[in-house]
């Protein structure tokens, strides 16, 4: 049942993406960055996964920009999402970590992945249980596992509502990621971004949905939802 009504939201929530206003897009991403950096969980985090936006998302490169100045200098880590290029697996996300800002202009070292969103270019390294053997030498992770820091994560999604729900593009990249934070004793902050067009009265959830830890939104009021709020 929860799979029929996504896949409605999901069209439907698509469809009016595509047809939102630029002056929509950038004045609500303003506000959304603005409530990102005031957010306590923000203020206090070192390392945090953001996603690079694709489309009609929340434009997120102010945000990083910020964080590089803000976090990175003072020692902090910022990761973004690669994905497994195997198409059987590419729902199987990784957080890889950026040293500098300017590598999201290099060739060398960033390249459109299989969705045709702009990641780090270094081979993708399936992801281990925790007891595994390392992998070869010749193969450097340098992601939020193998690091073992991540304070927070920034996510994208369709739609969301105000208890925290969460409905995605369908893969399942993020609920998995989050299942495998959990199995590795890593517990980020997880916060949902939005425009207030993409807030629903309620979002279907499956068994397997994590429910977020706060949703921000671009409305002109009232646009911050956490837990105990």
């Amino acid at each position: 049942m929860a799979d029929a009504a996504k896949k409605a939201l999901r069209k439907s929530m698509n469809s009016l993406l595509r047809t939102l206003p630029m002056d929509v897009v950038s004045s609500e991403s303003q506000r959304i960055t603005d409530r990102v950096l005031a957010h306590p969980a923000f203020r206090q985090a070192q390392h945090i996964g953001v996603f690079l936006s694709f489309g009609t998302e929340y434009n997120t490169d102010q945000l990083i920009q910020h964080i590089f100045r803000e976090k990175v200098a003072k020692g902090g880590t910022l990761y973004v999402p690669q994905v497994d290029p195997i198409k059987e697996r590419n729902s199987i996300m990784r957080l890889v970590r950026v040293p500098r800002y300017e590598d999201f202009s290099s060739p060398e070292r960033f390249r459109s992945g299989p969705f045709g969103i702009l990641e780090p270019s270094t081979p993708f390294v399936p992801i281990s249980p925790p007891t595994a053997p390392p992998p070869p030498e010749e193969v450097t992770l340098d992601d939020a596992f193998a690091r073992a820091r991540l304070d927070l994560i920034i996510i994208p999604g369709v739609a969301f509502d105000r208890n925290l729900g969460r409905m995605g593009r369908g893969k399942g990249m993020y609920d998995r990621f989050l299942a495998e934070c959990e199995s590795r004793g890593l517990h980020p902050y997880k916060m949902g971004v939005a425009f207030s067009a993409q807030m629903v009265p309620e979002v279907p959830r499956d068994a397997h949905d994590i429910l977020l830890d706060a949703v921000i939104t671009g409305a002109p009021t009232d646009g911050v939802y956490m837990r105990d709020s």
